[in-house]
């Protein structure tokens, strides 16, 4: 069983045990079921507070081809480049940060035109390339950085 951002319920026993539900706890069986509901009910919060382990990686020339680009998920830092893809098109990534608890992502060669840039918004690292546009123009977006509660661009 998965939530919508690609949790297992082995995420959430991992939680449970990493808050002192592990093998060396007097903890009964009821109760480690009462954690794991309590835990699946707040995954979201979960989710969130684990998020600064989440690595998103881009990638162009995606398998030898110039015009494929591809962001991939990593919930550990780890297999950076065969986790589960959440933009895969023909707009090479320029710039990539955290902000506000998601991500912005800037692209260039947007829809496949070279005279379209984009920024896009993402509150949890899904719809890197389809979310809530922030920026669309004609200038590419070369370097983003999160400065005093805003953006540099």
């Amino acid at each position: 069983m998965k939530s919508k951002h690609g949790f297992s319920i082995i995420t959430c026993l991992a939680l449970i045990s990493s808050i002192g539900c592990g093998k060396d706890t007097d903890l009964d069986y009821l109760s480690i079921k009462e954690s794991v509901k309590n835990t699946k009910d707040n995954l979201a919060q979960a989710e969130y507070q684990s998020y600064s382990n989440i690595v998103l990686t881009a990638f162009s020339n995606v398998a030898c081809n110039p015009n494929v680009h591809r962001i991939h998920w990593s919930p550990n830092g780890l297999n950076l480049g065969s986790g589960p893809i959440h933009y895969e098109g023909c707009s090479p990534v320029t710039a990539m940060i955290p902000f506000q608890n998601g991500v912005l992502t800037a692209f260039s060669n947007v829809a496949c035109n070279p005279n379209v840039h984009r920024i896009h918004w993402s509150p949890n690292g899904l719809n890197l390339g389809s979310g809530p546009i922030r920026y669309e123009g004609c200038s590419p977006v070369t370097a983003m950085i999160p400065f005093q509660g805003g953006v540099l661009t």
